[in-house]
């Protein structure tokens, strides 16, 4: 069948009418899919029978997977019949398949330089071919490391005889800095003083903002004391844009290793709600909770298991820092074990006393703490790598809304609902007790 299809694209080459571009190209697309050496041939002789097509066609002959295609390209390359046009789509075609010869070489450089000197002497023999010439031969002179015996005059036309378009003094510039971007830096440098206020500063500056490097902050120095006005916006913008984006990167950072801040500013103005609110209240009148310092560590965001044990631990230890003043559980005063089964010697830890003691305030509170006590208990077992717990943690995660992240090991989102719980649970402390203090007073 590929046979098959092939002898048809090949038939269908060959009856192409004078003209038809658009069947060719779509004929060469289906090649260069293809890749078989079998249109290797039929190609030569659509290029024999019309070079105007030359670019596409030899492109479509180095898509082959055939080495023959370097012997047919060099040999057309070195015939004396072959245009300076084709030669220098040739040229460009053999540098994209990194194929140099010292012979290929020469011609391109006695080419460029018998077209310049050509230019330098009359103008008006500078055309579309020369440009096509310049930009088809510099890859491959830039690539088989032979730009160097060029440099010294296309940096005089460059800068010091106008023979060269905008765009075609940016290119020659681009492949110069490449080929040695110290000596060219070397070299810009020197001669700004010849070039400033002109069109040349201009696109030199264009240019090296695209680079980094000390010589590159030197030389944008000098622009910047003692260039052209126009050369000097364009540096002055630049840093402008690349510290602006600098600043988004930050900020971007921040958001990205501290996504809970905002979370955590929640949690800490709730703290102080509760503290202000307690420490002016007549049936309390001090504050009531400590340990938001603990907090601090939880706005950068948990991006591994080892990273949220930490955090889990941290906030465990603010859990459970309350004030002095709240008394501990007696006989007397033992209110939460009429409806939770706590061990004697866990009795006076502190949750267990802060929710005591607001029971026996009277404050409404349910028999989980509004979920302080679940994530008290989550924090404790998975921060102190108790992973043997794990069917209570996989209980308690499903109580606390955690257990997809807690189950596939998504850390940053675990961490953020862990905070998200506790400030829900915290701001619901705040409202019992706004609630019982609006009662009593």
């Amino acid at each position: 069948m590929s046979a098959e299809y092939n002898s048809k694209l090949i038939s269908r080459l060959y009856n192409i009418k004078y003209g038809d571009y658009d069947s060719l190209f779509e004929i060469l697309s289906e090649v260069n899919d293809i890749k078989d050496s079998v249109f290797l041939f039929p190609l030569l002789d659509y290029y024999k029978k019309d070079e105007q097509t030359s670019d596409e066609i030899f492109k479509s002959i180095s898509y082959l997977d055939t080495p023959k295609k370097i012997e047919i390209l060099l040999e057309i390359a070195r015939k004396e019949e072959t245009s300076e046009q084709n030669f220098s789509e040739l040229v460009s075609v053999l540098a994209d398949l990194d194929v140099f010869e010292k012979d290929i070489t020469s011609k391109i450089i006695e080419l460029l330089i018998n077209k310049i000197v050509q230019i330098l002497s009359d103008s008006s023999k500078k055309n579309l071919n020369f440009t096509l010439f310049l930009y088809n031969t510099l890859p491959y002179l830039y690539k088989s490391k032979e730009l160097l015996q060029v440099r010294d005059l296309l940096r005089d036309c460059l800068f010091f005889n106008e023979i060269f378009t905008k765009n075609e003094k940016e290119e020659v510039l681009d492949y110069l800095l490449k080929l040695n971007p110290g000596e060219e830096l070397d070299y810009l440098i020197s001669i700004h003083d010849k070039i400033k206020n002109t069109d040349n500063e201009i696109i030199i500056t264009k240019e090296i903002i695209k680079w980094k490097g000390s010589k590159i902050e030197n030389l944008k120095k000098i622009i910047l004391e003692n260039g052209g006005e126009r050369a000097k916006e364009i540096i002055k913008k630049d840093l402008g844009e690349k510290n602006a984006l600098k600043e988004k990167e930050r900020q971007d950072d921040i958001k990205e290793n501290f996504s809970n801040a905002s979370l955590l500013y929640q949690i800490n103005q709730t703290i102080d709600d509760i503290n202000r609110i307690t420490e002016l209240s007549e049936i309390i009148g001090f504050k009531l909770l400590e340990g938001k310092e603990n907090l601090t560590n939880q706005m950068k965001t948990a991006d591994n298991e080892n990273d949220l044990k930490q955090r889990c631990l941290e906030l465990r230890d603010s859990l459970n820092k309350i004030s002095e003043k709240v008394p501990p559980i007696t006989e007397e005063n033992n209110k939460i074990c009429s409806f939770l089964e706590i061990n004697k010697e866990h009795l006076n830890k502190p949750i267990n006393r802060l929710q005591n003691y607001l029971l026996n305030l009277e404050v409404e509170v349910n028999d989980n703490f509004f979920g302080i006590r679940d994530i008290n208990r989550f924090c404790s077992l998975f921060g102190s790598h108790q992973t043997e717990e794990v069917d209570e943690l996989k209980k308690i995660s499903q109580k606390l809304n955690i257990y997809e992240p807690y189950t596939k090991s998504n850390w940053r989102d675990l961490h953020e609902k862990i905070l998200l719980e506790y400030k829900q649970g915290i701001e619901k402390i705040k409202t019992a007790i706004e609630k019982k203090i609006k009662e009593k007073e």
